[in-house]
């Protein structure tokens, strides 16, 4: 963090935690002496418990929030940094973890050995030790097989030179308690001028680390709510990519709220600083900087929107949101219900892709896009009536021996392409649109 950001002067105030039951942090500093530098306390604590997140249009959601991965960094202003004494006893876990392993070479041998080798391999996080033999059968082409087991240990909560790593518990369960008390955790040198210096520490969870589960609205508009209801009640399948899409931007869009600075990466959820002058040689002042109330307010609109807009609308609202990765939305991402313009839009919805392949014995089914490239078939739920009116088309006749089909979607409907060994059958328009 640069000094032009991190000021020890009374306009610099860290956040207020997001909320003190999920995530909190304390500092203290227990010497008034600046001999052989200054010893610091740090404490972490987590737990699980429902937040409050506010919409721009005072629409209030509620949300159960845990942590499965935490990191506390230090940053210093005007002083240094060096390895405190403290070792944080008794808490965490303390992970045994038991390792096998084979491996097989060939080479050119014309000799014969056997032999045996064992050691201990020493580590600074972990302690190991490994048994390793070895046979080799005289031959002009030989086969080593070398076969490795240990195990190793190492502590849940890892403190280094300027930052403290909470690992996951090994259940996969959140973070819960007080996980760090470490007294003399850190030591901090100060300046050799008599300027005033200061220790800011801050609690942060990266991408993945911080899950925000069973989201619903407290108080929220009828519209909102309709969309809501629609998309958090419904059955079908574009319901369920609904609820998935809003997990993902609410949790993106609460990360990059808690975001101190410019920082991308973490998202703050507590942050402590301190103050100390020097009055004397030998004696210092210190003090708590007090915290500001954090202000975290989402956009209704772009969170209102992934609740009912089209499928390729909603995608494109993510990435413009920032969120670069839609894995998470599963398969689900490729799928789409198509309503033709003519036609009952509340009729029963069959799986449009498995019902021509069922209807014409197709196997190969293609999705090709603007430009040219093809992937596998996106699942289109379309009305039943409209997926039997291929069946009872005119040009149906032409399609005999179809073995291919191949679907693009266009700005205002679904192109279809009827093909026998690679050449098109038939070819038909519908014009309509998605959702």
């Amino acid at each position: 963090m640069t000094d032009g950001f991190f000021s020890i002067d009374d306009s610099f105030v860290p956040p207020e935690p997001f909320d003190r039951a999920i995530a909190n942090l304390n500092i203290r500093c227990r010497s008034n002496s600046l001999e052989d530098g200054l010893n610091l306390d740090v404490d972490a604590s987590f737990g699980t418990d429902d937040v409050r997140i506010e919409l721009s249009d005072g629409t209030v959601l509620e949300a159960s929030c845990e942590i499965s991965e935490a990191i506390v960094v230090v940053k210093t202003f005007n002083c240094d940094l060096s390895e405190g004494e403290g070792k944080p006893d008794g808490v965490g876990f303390t992970y045994n973890q038991k390792f096998h392993g084979q491996r097989e070479t060939s080479q050119i041998s014309q000799s014969k050995a056997v032999g045996g080798l064992s050691a201990s391999t020493p580590n600074e996080v972990a302690d190991a030790s490994a048994s390793i033999s070895a046979a080799r059968e005289a031959s002009k082409s030989s086969t080593d097989a070398y076969e490795v087991t240990g195990e190793r240990s190492f502590e849940q909560v890892q403190i280094g030179i300027d930052q403290i790593r909470f690992h996951p518990n090994p259940d996969c369960s959140p973070l819960v308690g007080s996980l760090l008390d470490a007294k003399d955790c850190f030591r901090v040198l100060p300046p050799k001028n008599d300027k005033p210096f200061g220790i800011l520490a801050e609690l942060q969870v990266s991408k993945g680390w911080m899950k925000l589960k069973n989201p619903r609205p407290i108080s929220a508009t009828d519209k909102f709510k309709s969309a809501w209801d629609k998309a958090f009640n419904g059955t079908d399948p574009i319901d369920e990519f609904h609820r998935r899409a809003f997990h993902l931007l609410l949790e993106h869009l609460v990360s990059l709220g808690l975001q101190a600075n410019a920082d991308r990466k973490y998202a703050t959820l507590a942050a402590r600083a301190m103050r100390v002058e020097k009055l004397s040689s030998e004696d210092i002042e210190k003090r708590q900087i007090g915290l500001a109330e954090r202000q975290l307010t989402l956009p209704v609109a772009t969170v209102e929107s992934v609740l009912f807009e089209p499928r390729e609308r909603v995608e494109d609202i993510l990435i413009e949101a920032g969120i670069t990765d839609l894995s998470e939305l599963g398969a689900l991402s490729s799928s789409m219900i198509f309503l033709p313009n003519e036609g009952d839009k509340n009729a029963r919805l069959v799986d449009l892709t498995a019902f021509l392949c069922r209807s014409y014995g197709v196997s190969i089914v293609r999705n090709t896009d603007t430009e040219g490239g093809q992937r596998d078939a996106p699942r289109i739920f379309a009305p039943a009536n409209f997926a039997r009116s291929f069946l009872l088309a005119p040009e149906s006749s032409r399609r005999d021996g179809c073995n291919e089909i191949e679907f693009t979607v266009v700005r205002d409907g679904l192109f279809i392409t009827f093909k026998k060994d690679g050449n098109a059958l038939t070819e038909v328009t519908k014009r309509g649109v998605f959702r």
